[in-house]
């Protein structure tokens, strides 16, 4: 039995040779498109799976509530994970890690930057990277240790052994050198940091021991890993008593009068769900979004749906075309199961025949779907068990939703009518196809919709003015103080060069670099609140093009020494409850500072500009002159002379500070680096977008011509009674125009509902637009006008002899 429905099914195949590619063509591209979006998600959803025991795996993060604002910040002190070792039953072991951006000379005696981790000597034990050399238990005890991956070794030795060789590096006042202990294998890309340089937590302690002893300064991430028989609800229930014994005193040191537990809260987010629920900042890398998942989630769903509307619908509408075939065999004995199980099989071979054309679209565009995520997504995470279960669905579930109609409407005619007439249309076939379109319809014109309003927000982001003058900066960032002290004398030289406009020096620099905060009171308050804090040298605030809105900038005077005078922006004038910028000019200001509180008056307003991404929204900011604490020297370059002024910089650096690593970067590479990952999903909604209209076309387009056949005796009749062309064709396509109509009336409501809720999670955020539905809708109908109309064009201007010549 199974040869013969083989048999029937090939000849259908063959006889339809048309439209059976299309079909598969259709099932083949949106199976791949499916299965390149499963891919990714799956991926995205894997993140830390990894480790061993990584259900165990919690990172401790601080959970901060004053005076009505909300913080969530993963970094905490160095005391956060020994002390919770030691007071928390339950909790095993603790890893900090610490991050930095060091100086490094690599094998040609160049001095690069290098993002490197400080990590305690438990690391290899505690999470599951590679170590390909050296002993995992002492690789990271002895301080001065340094622990590559193969490509970060190869580039700083080439092909020799690096194993107890030494690297040089800049740290705090001095130059280091470290012993290489250990070499790392690949690592794994759905991790949420890259460890790809690791230096031992004990190299730090001779310079940072203040530091790490004060639960104030928090500056690194604790993990901490629960025994197998600890919840973490039962260690989260503690916390609260674990914050009083340690932290009380913390109120005090900002002169905040609050309890602690009410200022306060510890959450320990799980391992696995940093990726993709972690929103900070100050995160330890850029980290994924739990929304794109969810979109490109339904984006693949959506994009199968169309695929397997067209097959039913062309299915269904040449099964009036079988209907005699479908007489004779129940006639001849056939039950309505068998038919059943025929036409299911023909599509279930179908969809398994449009899977292989899948497999190999896939293979043929997954390097440029990696290239284009920036990901390396391969075969093999198709043979577990969650994205091999899913890709059996999509065959079997694409194979079935497309042909379970058709099937089910095929096997239920009657004989008699189907053998006398050989055409058995119904109502409900054609009801049913309607709806069918109108669903493409509905979810093409959302996709669109969707699309443009994702596009625009994202475009938003990248473009939108910070602020600030971002255009030719160089950032030279330092850790020396001999810089600090000689400042002056360095900006002097550099301004000797045409090719330099002005030079200033801050403790951290918008966008690129992290920013402190601390409490601060005021005569206008009663109450303390928090800013975040920008030391600077005189000239900042010209030198990024700040705007002054009210009282004056600071000066050369003598207050840049004392720290009295200070900044302050429109955001915290807002939070102070004044109305006009004006009225805080010489107000009383108190700044809590890292070892004494600095006093002074506040002598001007800047308008708001952004030091964080645009993610996220602006917050206080109080900036304020010190000579003696800088970190990243910026320079203003003037239009066209970036390269000149980069030499000059470079040579005047080497002639005053020979003995330093001289590293530089650009500021508008590095802000537009910020952005990576939304310019990844822009593309990637573009493409995909473009994808599900073809897919949609490619079913229209047979559609249409199967009408078009279905009705070329109807249209011959006509050209004989003398219609002309035009008005057939207008006939023809305002079938397609009714079902785009009816399509656009749902879809506006429905996605302006997701798209507003979607683009409410930013700070900032584009409008929905009337004329983003309307471009939707009219794309949407001139794609379908376009690919109906050729069809329709060739029914129209046919011969009507050879339509109605057997008549």
């Amino acid at each position: 039995m199974f040869k013969n429905f083989l048999k029937i099914a090939t000849r259908n195949f063959i006889r339809r040779k048309s439209f059976t590619f299309i079909n598969i063509l259709g099932l083949g591209i949106g199976m791949a498109a499916s299965i390149l979006i499963a891919m990714w998600v799956f991926h995205e959803i894997s993140y830390d799976e990894f480790h061993t025991d990584s259900d165990r795996l919690y990172r401790m993060e601080r959970e901060i509530f004053l005076h009505g604002q909300h913080h969530n910040v993963p970094v905490t002190s160095a005391l956060y994970g020994p002390t919770m070792v030691e007071d928390m039953p339950g909790v095993i072991s603790y890893m900090r890690l610490m991050n930095r951006d060091i100086s490094m000379k690599d094998s040609k005696d160049v001095f690069q930057t290098k993002k490197v981790i400080f990590v305690d000597s438990n690391f290899f034990s505690f999470f599951s990277f590679p170590l390909l050399k050296g002993n995992p238990e002492t690789v990271l005890k002895e301080p001065n240790s340094v622990v590559l991956t193969q490509e970060e070794a190869k580039r700083f030795f080439g092909e020799k052994d690096p194993i107890n060789k030494e690297i040089e590096i800049e740290w705090y006042s001095d130059n280091r050198r470290l012993k290489v202990t250990g070499v790392m294998g690949e690592i794994p890309d759905n991790s949420h940091f890259q460890p790809n340089i690791l230096i031992s937590f004990s190299t730090t302690e001779d310079v940072m021991e203040s530091q790490h002893s004060r639960w104030s300064n928090n500056y690194l991430y604790n993990y901490i890993k629960l025994d197998k028989n600890t919840d973490i609800a039962q260690v989260e229930s503690k916390s609260p008593a674990f914050i009083r014994k340690h932290m009380s005193h913390l109120p005090d040191v900002f002169n905040i009068n609050i309890d602690i537990n009410k200022m306060l809260e510890l959450n320990f987010r799980p391992i696995e769900s940093i990726h993709l629920t972690s929103k900070s900042q100050y995160d330890i890398a850029p980290q994924g979004s739990l929304t794109s998942v969810i979109i490109f989630s339904i984006i693949s769903v959506l994009i199968l749906l169309i695929a397997a509307f067209n097959f039913m619908n062309l299915s269904t509408a040449l099964a009036e075309k079988r209907a005699r075939e479908v007489g004779l065999r129940k006639t001849i004995g056939a039950s309505k199961k068998s038919l059943i199980i025929q036409f299911l099989g023909e599509s279930l071979l179908m969809a398994l025949i449009a899977f292989i054309l899948a497999l190999l679209l896939i293979e043929m565009v997954l390097p440029v779907f990696n290239n284009l995520l920036d990901k390396n997504l391969t075969w093999h995470m198709l043979t577990q068990t969650g994205p091999l279960v899913a890709l059996i669905v999509i065959v079997l579930g694409t194979g079935l939703l497309a042909g379970l109609y058709p099937a089910f409407y095929l096997s239920s005619y009657s004989p008699i009518q189907a053998l006398k007439s050989g055409d058995t249309k119904k109502k409900g076939g054609f009801s049913f196809r309607q709806v069918l379109v109108t669903a493409q319809f509905f979810i093409s014109i959302s996709l669109i919709i969707g699309t443009i309003t994702a596009y625009s927000q994202l475009s938003y982001l990248q473009n939108k003015p910070l602020g600030f003058d971002k255009e030719n900066m160089v950032i030279l960032p330092y850790q020396r103080s001999q810089i600090t002290q000689e400042f002056n004398t360095f900006k002097g030289e550099l301004q000797k060069h045409s090719s330099i406009k002005s030079v200033t020096n801050s403790g951290s620099v918008p966008i690129i670099t992290g920013f402190s905060d601390t409490s601060f009171e005021t005569e206008l308050s009663d109450q303390n609140l928090f800013s975040m804090i920008l030391p600077v040298s005189d000239d900042f605030m010209e030198t990024y093009g700040l705007e002054l809105i009210a009282g004056r900038g600071f000066s050369n005077e003598s207050t840049m020494e004392d720290r009295s005078v200070f900044i302050v922006n429109e955001r915290l004038v807002k939070e102070l409850g004044v109305d006009d910028p004006q009225k805080v000019i010489g107000t009383k200001y108190a700044m809590n500072g890292r070892d004494t509180t600095y006093s002074g008056r506040i002598i001007g307003v800047v308008k708001d500009f952004n030091v964080r991404p645009l993610r996220h929204e602006i917050r206080s900011l109080t900036l304020f002159p010190d000579r003696n604490w800088g970190g990243n020297i910026s320079v203003k370059v003037a239009d066209g002379q970036m390269s000149q002024a980069l030499s000059h910089i470079e040579k005047t650096w080497k002639d005053m500070f020979p003995e330093i690593f001289y590293t530089y970067s650009i500021m508008e590479e590095r802000v537009n680096h910020e952005y990576a990952a939304e310019r990844q999903m822009q593309n990637i909604l573009l493409a995909f977008t473009i994808l599900t209209i073809f897919i949609a076309s490619l079913g229209l387009f047979g559609l249409a011509a199967f009408m078009a056949r279905q009705k070329s005796k109807e249209i011959a009749i006509r050209k004989v009674l003398g219609a002309e062309t035009a008005n057939i064709l207008l006939q023809l396509n305002s079938t397609f125009g009714k079902w785009i109509l009816i399509a656009v009336i749902p879809a506006i409501p429905v996605t302006w509902y997701f798209l507003d809720n979607w683009l409410s999670n930013f700070a900032y955020r584009v409008n929905l637009e009337w004329w983003i539905f309307l471009m939707a809708a009219l794309v949407s109908a001139l794609v379908a006008l376009i690919t109906v109309s050729y069809q329709s064009y060739k029914a129209a201007t046919a011969n009507p002899v050879n339509a109605i010549k057997y008549e």
